[in-house]
């Protein structure tokens, strides 16, 4: 007996099912399997290097960073370095290991350690012009000896004495004397001298009259100079004894010696010998950062004050305005006028700046100028200011209102101004003003750089350490430029007015416009402004209610943020919601914009905002099937429960009949 075939309209029903199905599902299948070819292309793909490869497997969704491999510093002898190197004019440290290998005698180098308290050391050769002969003592009983060398002052005097070295060396925990700066001891234990003819010298001057450094014994170790130590190479040897002998060279001098007649150096237990090389000093460029608001002298030093500021052209007069310019030759000068090398941490005093400003000869200006017009200066201004343009008097401000920091293992200077104490930075109805600053190094006329030494042993104020152009302390000459040499470097600038935003529920507004937020527990109020990053304020809430005598007032510490973002958190009582409050930011105990603020309540926001979630929802599911072309709803595991619904009902349908 013959089966009955299904109905016409039962195989219509499942052909239109599968090639529903088909559609459905084809797309997906074909972009799985696009995937998978595309992940699995070995061709395009290059296998990734392994461990036994011999290459480092690195996550290359990412660039490497490989460290950059830098030359060790060689220690030669008890030297911590064979070559220091810095700027002419500025500050050299030197470390010495006094348990070093001893060479006993010429070349000859015996293992030998001890622990020793002092060593002789001598800077500089016949060749170079100058020498100095120290005596180094470990006070502080670690076994070393660091100093530093001012390379500006080193073979000068000042106005206190000709031999001071107060200026010279500094250690912060061992003992310089100097042979130069009038200090080797005449105990036991001082150096001595031998002439050429192997006789005993007097003394560290008869020494240099030997060596032809100075006319006779009468001068003394700061006539050696007629100006500061130029760019070039000085040895530096240490010996554990204190003999030191000119002497001829065995052979021919090297290149080293260079053609000196005669050479000087340690005879007996050298542990060391290094060069310092001192480079040529001269500007980089001259840039502007910002500070959070504070007086001039707010960072303890120059390292705090890096961590606090941020590159910028625009400075708010709320705010510290830091000029930094990278500059050498300079930092020795500074220490000595203002009287220690503790002022390379702890910053200058704007006197000192300008003080070495109204040195002429030295060839150093610095100066902040007005774009925007002429500034009065009024009768009796100060010499601090040159020009009618110049809004900064170093000469006359204190510490609060320009503060001066340095860095002179970097090469940089900074000015740090607080324009709130600053007449010339008052912007009264502008919002922004223009300015520019500028440091300059000058050796305009024909003649390098000499010491003024005319009264050198009677010691009037300063003289022996400023100079100028052949001598004249009138005429600039910065001491390490050739003649008609010049240099300049300026930074154009603006000064504006803080400005703030606060965020309500209907988004950002300026502070003269006012805001709804929603009261919460606790209620976050957000704002921007153009203030320093770093800068701590007090955001603060303040609400009278109605006649009445009652105030409430709440204060959240906030702190900007790099972006230029705060925020402060309250716990708003239920009495100012559907209120008008008072919003204010201050910055350094001063509001700097306030705006008024109404508080509703979160139930009602919280009704509009859920209505309108729902509504973006629907929204959110229309646009989604309208991108892809398919059915809402209809995904390949409902075909699939479609496609045995409808085989169930052809095989019931066929039981039936």
């Amino acid at each position: 007996m013959m089966r009955k075939l299904p109905s016409p309209t039962i195989t219509c029903s499942l052909f239109i099912v599968i090639v529903l199905i088909a559609t459905v599902c084809t797309p997906a299948i074909g972009a799985a399997a696009a995937t998978t070819t595309s992940a699995s292309g070995s061709e395009s793909i290059p296998k990734p290097p392994s461990a036994s490869d011999g290459h480092r497997i690195v996550d290359n969704t990412r660039l490497e960073s490989t460290p950059v491999t830098t030359s060790k510093r060689v220690q030669v002898g008890g030297w911590s370095q064979a070559q220091y190197k810095q700027p002419a004019g500025d500050i050299v440290t030197v470390s010495l290991n006094l348990s070093a290998t001893v060479n006993t005698t010429a070349g000859n180098i015996a293992n030998q350690t001890s622990t020793r308290s002092h060593a002789y050391v001598q800077l500089g050769s016949v060749s170079a012009g100058f020498i100095d002969v120290l005596r180094v003592e470990d006070a502080d009983g670690d076994g070393e000896v660091s100093f530093s060398i001012n390379t500006r002052t080193l073979g000068t005097s000042n106005s206190i004495s000709a031999t001071a070295s107060d200026i010279v060396y500094h250690s912060d925990g061992d003992i310089v004397h100097s042979g130069v700066h009038g200090r080797l001891s005449t105990a036991d234990n001082s150096p001595t001298f031998v002439g050429p003819d192997g006789s005993e010298l007097s003394d560290f001057d008869a020494y240099l009259a030997a060596l032809g450094l100075i006319n006779s014994a009468s001068e003394h170790g700061i006539d050696q100079l007629q100006r500061p130590l130029q760019p070039g190479k000085y040895r530096i040897s240490a010996s554990t004894a204190g003999g030191f002998r000119a002497e001829y060279p065995d052979t021919q001098p090297s290149a080293e010696d260079g053609s000196e007649d005669l050479r000087a150096k340690p005879t007996t237990s050298i542990i060391g010998e290094a060069t310092i090389e001192l480079r040529k000093p001269g500007l980089g460029n001259v840039s502007v950062q910002t500070a959070p608001a504070g007086p001039a002298d707010t960072a303890p030093n120059q390292t705090a004050l890096v961590h606090s500021i941020t590159e910028t052209r625009s400075v708010t007069s709320t705010d510290r305005l830091v000029i930094t310019a990278e500059a050498t030759g300079i930092y020795g000068h500074l220490v000595a006028i203002e009287g220690d090398f503790a002022s390379l941490s702890t910053g200058f005093d704007p006197g000192t700046l300008s003080q070495l400003e109204g040195r002429t000869g030295e060839g150093i200006g610095f100066a902040v100028k007005s774009n925007d017009g002429p500034v009065l200066q009024g009768p009796g201004s100060s010499e601090g200011v040159e020009s009618l343009l110049e809004v900064l008097d170093l000469s006359t401000a204190d510490a609060t209102e320009v503060s001066v920091y340095a860095n002179n293992t970097a090469g940089k200077l900074y000015v740090v101004i607080d324009p709130r104490s600053i007449d010339g930075f008052t912007l009264d109805n502008d919002s922004r003003q223009q300015f520019s600053a500028s440091l300059s190094y000058t050796s305009p006329s024909t003649a390098p750089f000499l010491f003024d030494r005319e009264d050198q042993h009677i010691q009037s104020y300063h003289r022996g350490l400023v100079g100028g152009a052949g001598g004249d302390i009138d005429t600039p000459a910065f001491p390490y430029f050739e003649p008609g040499e010049n240099d300049t470097k300026t930074v154009q600038f603006s000064l504006v007015k803080p400005r703030v935003e606060f965020k309500g529920n209907d988004g950002w507004a300026r502070s003269d416009t006012s805001i709804t937020v929603n009261r919460g527990s606790p209620t976050r109020i957000q704002g921007k402004t153009n203030v320093a990053p770093g800068t701590e304020g007090v955001l603060q809430v303040k609400f009278q209610e109605g006649d009445s005598s009652f105030a409430f007032l709440q204060q959240s510490t906030v702190t900007v943020a790099p972006d230029g973002t705060f925020s402060g958190t309250f716990d708003l009582p239920e009495v100012t919601t559907n209120e008008t409050t008072t919003l204010s930011l201050l910055v350094a105990d001063t509001e700097i914009a306030h705006t008024e603020m109404t508080v509703v309540s979160p139930k009602h926001s919280q009704t509009a905002q859920s209505t309108q979630t729902a509504v973006v929802s629907v929204e959110s599911d229309t646009s989604m099937g309208e991108s892809d072309g398919s059915t809402p709803g209809f995904t390949p595991l409902v075909a699939v429960l479609a496609l045995i619904v409808v085989f169930t009902l052809v095989f019931v349908s066929q039981r039936e009949k």
